[in-house]
């Protein structure tokens, strides 16, 4: 999931507002930003055998 499609749930939870998002898309747009991952987040675990679904 990107940052842009997180957004209108992010500013849902009232911990950040649209002025904090949007500064946040400016710092990953700059030029001068040398990221070394891309910006998101995935997780996934492993269900423990014997446990229920």
């Amino acid at each position: 999931m990107t940052w842009r499609r997180m957004r209108p749930a992010l500013e849902a939870t009232g911990r950040v507002d649209a002025g904090v998002v949007d500064e946040a898309f400016a710092c990953l747009s700059s030029p001068r930003l040398a990221e070394v991952a891309p910006g998101m987040l995935q997780a996934w675990r492993r269900r423990r055998s014997g446990s229920p679904s």
